[in-house]
């Protein structure tokens, strides 16, 4: 089942295969363990228009930490 915020982003849901999660889920596990403890459970979403431009923001600056860091 699609996530209700995919159709609104610009991501693209990829399924893992099943039974598998351990090789394929484990970068994306760390990802949303960050973002929860850097950005969801630091803000309280009272409008989809706020949500989206403070997600948006955190989105941008993790990119950018992680381009910056595997450059080094």
């Amino acid at each position: 089942m699609a996530s209700p915020i995919v159709p609104f982003s610009q991501l693209r849901q990829v399924f893992i295969t099943p039974r598998c999660p351990q090789q394929q889920n484990g970068t994306v596990e760390r990802v949303i363990c960050t973002f929860k403890e850097q950005c969801a459970h630091r803000h309280r979403f009272e409008n989809i228009q706020y949500a989206s431009r403070v997600v948006g923001d955190w989105i941008r600056i993790y990119n950018h930490r992680a381009r910056t860091r595997r450059s080094t």
